[in-house]
């Protein structure tokens, strides 16, 4: 028999332990016995009950959980106790929403122990969380929202990555040699000519390739993008960068939501050569009436690249060269003032037009630049 002095210390490094990690255990099941007198006999019967986890005090108080002790704290739930005719306890199953098949046969021993019935119909209505339930809800889940597989579960990839091995132990000297792979290894499509020889690869490799690419459906993919399918099912939008490109001939050809793409980017472009060609004659001019011979262009990211790289492609070429004589192109994508100050340091404000790059005109730096250029241009009013 353990003294009593013991189980005060004890307890007392027991419950803190067990209020710490009481949010990771499972509600503590255990079973009171209870005496029952039945036909002047009494009676032990166990009742199954249990406590939820245990929290901390401070849990409490913060709002995290509920306190051992706590007035909030969840409470032993017991069976309800009833008085018959002649004044005896009766216990009544307790129903709880996990109750388990378990609990049901000892429910049903201690009910016939005291004379009465549970119906497994009522028993089942008391389990309204049932597997059944779960797997029809499951069943009824559309495919679509499962996962495919991933591309690297398939054996297409698996083989490659075994021949993948392989090709690490031949030197691209040795490749060369075969001038049957060397002829094999090009494509040339709308003027241009694609050598792809000096790679690391071999004809098995491309006939590799090809065959994970029928794998994946990548030509039905590629011409679902071209098409205007909303592809981009993060955004749930359709990837038109294809659109921007495609002639006039092709409409009529793309369609989202019920609109031609291609001619809304038609009316856009058809927009900036009308605004680009006054520009160029002098039709279109500064405030104070003077021709416009600076271009300020504010952007950032593919917003300043691509127009930078479009000028350094063009600036060498003859027509390009041609074209901008007289003029002056600049790119602001620093939202650092010093850099704005570089920018505009030799600009006459009556002959520079301003050029704001943006898709949604919500990027915090291009909106701050294009606020500083518009300042710029006021103070010299």
């Amino acid at each position: 028999m353990v003294c009593r002095q013991w189980l005060v210390p004890f307890f007392a490094c027991v419950f803190p332990v067990a209020s710490l990690l009481s949010p990771f255990r499972k509600p503590i099941q255990c079973q009171i016995i209870d005496t029952v007198k039945r036909n002047d006999a009494l009676t032990k019967i166990p009742v199954r009950c249990s406590v939820g986890p245990l929290h901390s005090k401070a849990s409490s108080r913060t709002g995290r959980g509920k306190g051992f002790g706590h007035p909030t704290s969840k409470k032993i739930r017991l069976p309800p106790i009833y008085l018959d005719e002649e004044g005896n306890r009766q216990i009544l199953p307790l129903h709880d929403d996990a109750v388990t098949q378990h609990d049901y046969h000892t429910q049903q021993i201690n009910a016939n122990a005291i004379g009465i019935d549970i119906s497994e119909a009522d028993h089942k209505k008391s389990r309204p969380n049932s597997p059944n339930r779960v797997s029809k809800f499951l069943s009824q889940i559309p495919k679509v929202l499962s996962k495919p597989p991933l591309v690297s579960s398939t054996p297409e990839w698996k083989r490659l990555q075994r021949h993948a091995q392989h090709i690490k132990s031949l030197h691209l000297r040795d490749l060369l040699k075969d001038v049957e792979r060397c002829d094999a290894m090009y494509a040339e499509h709308d003027g241009v000519y694609l050598d792809y020889s000096r790679q690391q690869a071999t004809l098995e490799t491309m006939d590799l390739l090809f065959d994970l690419a029928e794998r994946q459906e990548l030509t039905k993919r590629i011409k679902s993008m071209v098409s205007g399918e909303k592809i981009n099912f993060t955004e749930n939008r359709a990837v038109l960068h294809t659109a921007l490109r495609a002639s006039k001939e092709d409409i009529g050809t793309v369609f989202v939501d019920g609109e031609d793409a291609i001619v809304e980017v038609h009316e856009v472009l058809d927009q900036i050569k009308a605004f680009t060609e006054a520009f160029r004659s002098g039709k279109i001019t500064g405030y104070t009436g003077k021709r416009m011979r600076n271009i300020v262009s504010v952007g950032i990211g593919g917003s300043y690249l691509g127009p930078e790289f479009l000028h350094e492609v063009l600036k060498t070429e003859e027509e390009g060269i041609n074209s901008s004589l007289g003029y002056s192109l600049r790119f602001l994508a620093n939202v650092d003032p010093v850099d704005v100050e570089r920018t505009c340091a030799d600009l006459d404000p009556e002959e520079t037009l301003i050029v704001v790059v943006s898709k949604t005109f919500t990027t915090a730096e291009t909106m701050l630049n294009a606020r500083t250029m518009r300042q710029w241009l006021w103070d010299f009013m």
